[in-house]
């Protein structure tokens, strides 16, 4: 089995960003790391905690988002279009599932950032 994500011996971990309440008792991530550019398809990156806050907002404003509901699609459509803003081509590998409550459609969301190496680092995560 080969790791998602590997270090060079010896090399040390970066900081990372913690989770921390804020004074309204919300949590939120209270240190912003520099991202590195992958081969100058994009250029140096932050991460926004208020940018993050309102895409979990707008995610959450759907509503629940059960397999194959309206909802679920409208989540999808939203993660398309900001991925297709940042400039990241994505595809949906759309398929019927077998499940207890019968034939759902679902579909996953693939996007793919070029890098300098071939390896490929995965990042998977559920969005219902």
């Amino acid at each position: 089995m080969m790791p998602a994500c590997s270090r060079p011996p010896g090399s040390a971990v970066k900081e990372q960003a913690s989770i921390a309440p804020a004074s309204d008792g919300s949590a939120g991530p209270i240190s912003d790391r520099a991202v590195s550019p992958t081969a100058g398809q994009l250029g140096p990156a932050r991460f926004d905690s208020a940018r993050a806050w309102k895409d979990l907002e707008a995610q959450v404003g759907f509503g629940p988002r059960p397999s194959g509901s309206p909802a679920l699609q409208n989540t999808r459509d939203y993660i398309l279009a900001e991925l297709k803003k940042a400039g990241v081509a994505a595809t949906q590998q759309m398929f019927i599932a077998k499940t207890p409550l019968g034939d759902t459609p679902m579909a996953n969301v693939i996007a793919t950032i070029p890098g300098r190496r071939p390896e490929r680092i995965a990042i998977a995560s559920h969005f219902d």
